[in-house]
């Protein structure tokens, strides 16, 4: 008799623990999805934007400028990671989640240290991007539903093993200067790629470019595919 009391007293202390365990996971998955509040903060009118150190963040195109940054509890004060001088957004770190960059025209990016820039949607007009020891993706989805209008030029210069990638993306030039750097471009309507490579550098794009013309060192690789 006392053997089977000791069974159902470690049957139930085995359940309430499974139960109780079962609470506390449910607990953590609904704190999960709770909605994200979102803090925005209005920008001046900008020709370039500088990620530095471990800056990560999004681009994309929009009517004003302005910095948006999901939270869920306390707001995150951005003016903390942030600085601008005259018509330059220095961007010096980046918190968790994520934040978007929101911008009616950007010219130039400079990208330095290990920051990471996303640019998404389609271009935001011609664009001059710097890069040294980091790393730009831009990310057309848009692209197989909207017909290219023609006159967009982007003109590459990286060092330091950066990278740039592009998906989808549609322009008249692309003009590439890579000493120790990487471009690889996927789909997209390109008219002419320029490239120089150097120092161990990397280019591999599609061979829908109408016009293609590289000069390359030894050490350098290039891929038409």
């Amino acid at each position: 008799m006392r053997t089977s009391n000791y069974i159902v007293a470690a049957f139930l202390i085995a359940v309430a623990g499974v139960t109780l365990g079962l609470f506390i996971a449910a607990k953590r998955h609904q704190k999960k999805q709770e909605p994200m509040n979102l803090q925005t903060y209005m920008l001046p009118e900008l020709s370039v934007v500088v990620a530095m150190g471990d800056a990560d963040f999004i681009i994309t195109q929009g009517e004003n400028n302005y910095w948006t940054q999901p939270y869920k509890d306390d707001k995150i004060f951005l003016e903390d990671w942030y600085q601008v001088s005259g018509d330059t957004l220095f961007v010096l770190s980046t918190p968790n989640p994520q934040p978007t960059l929101i911008v009616a025209d950007l010219p130039k990016i400079m990208a330095r240290d290990s920051s990471r820039v996303s640019i998404r949607g389609t271009c935001l007009g011609d664009l001059f991007i710097d890069a040294d020891r980091a790393k730009i993706n831009i990310n057309n989805s848009s692209q197989e539903t909207r017909e290219y209008l023609g006159g967009l030029n982007i003109w590459i210069r990286l060092t330091g093993e950066s990278s740039v990638q592009l998906n989808n993306v549609d322009a008249d030039l692309i003009d590439i200067v890579a000493d120790n750097g990487s471009v690889r471009m996927y789909n997209g309507q390109i008219g002419t790629i320029v490239a120089e490579l150097s120092n161990n550098s990397l280019l591999r794009i599609p061979k829908v470019a109408k016009k293609i013309a590289v000069e390359k060192d030894e050490s350098s690789a290039f891929t038409a595919y």
